[in-house]
């Protein structure tokens, strides 16, 4: 089992099911951040024996690995859980997504940051993906 974190201006879908997403793979921006998505892909090869639900935790660390915090004082994160009573949990290859949609403002300091993902129930982890925070004054280059 593998997780891979995504970074999307927007993307929309229900824990475990397809989804849909523009703006994907970004890694630079300016700050305060504009609304964007942090996608979370869990992979299997159908091997594995899985446990019925799957809890991901999911924060915005620093490059230092603090948690950030909001301007409230509140730190980043999130929890998610695929699977769910009656759900099948039969070893299928495949993807299984979710999505977190991070609203616009959280003001940042220039610097490299990390949307982590852990679980206890999974090996392997923490699983991340870095972007940068520039100067207002450079260019962020949209592809």
């Amino acid at each position: 089992m593998n997780i891979t974190v995504f970074l999307a201006d927007y993307a929309q879908g229900s824990p475990g099911t397809k989804i849909d997403a523009m703006g994907l793979f970004w890694s630079r921006t300016k700050s305060p951040l504009r609304y964007h998505s942090v996608i979370i892909a869990v992979e299997t090869d159908g091997d594995e024996n899985l446990p019925q639900n799957i809890h991901l935790d999911i924060k915005l660390v620093d490059d230092s690995g603090e948690v950030v915090k909001d301007g409230s004082g509140q730190a980043v994160q999130a929890t998610a859980e695929l699977g769910g009573p009656g759900e099948s949990n039969s070893p299928v290859p495949g993807i299984a997504p979710v999505v977190l949609g991070i609203s616009q403002g959280l003001d940042l300091m220039p610097g490299v940051y990390r949307w982590q993902v852990t679980s206890p129930e999974i090996s392997g982890n923490p699983w991340s993906r870095s972007f940068v925070v520039i100067e207002s004054s450079e260019e962020v280059t949209e592809s």
